[in-house]
């Protein structure tokens, strides 16, 4: 006879992750939210992480640079230069350095 499965989440508490966790709106509160119902159901973050992602409505956290800036691409960069000198194509222009390329578009947005 085979033993019956373990449920590690009974549906109330995986109906009061997705409430608790869909009602943050930042990054910094759902990882609060997902803190505080590891505590509260006393199981780990990675756990109810993973639950969450199970039940589709994980959000994966906004990645930053050590200063805790976007992450932004020369490309992108490149691309808000053309739109601010009105030249749709500057294809080489990703070859500049991203330091560069970030003093150039601060220079275009004084003008």
């Amino acid at each position: 006879m085979p033993t019956p499965k373990t449920v590690n989440y009974t549906p109330e508490a995986v109906a009061h992750m997705v409430k608790e966790y869909s009602s943050a709106a930042s990054d910094s509160e759902r990882k609060a939210t997902v803190q505080a119902l590891a505590s509260e159901l006393g199981k780990t973050v990675k756990s109810v992480i993973a639950k969450l992602s199970r039940e589709m409505v994980y959000v994966k956290a906004t990645p930053v640079t050590k200063t805790g800036s976007k992450i932004e691409t020369k490309s992108q960069i490149v691309s808000d230069i053309e739109l601010m000198s009105g030249d749709a194509e500057l294809t080489t222009l990703v070859k500049a350095s991203k330091a560069d390329l970030e003093k150039l578009r601060s220079f275009l947005e004084t003008l």
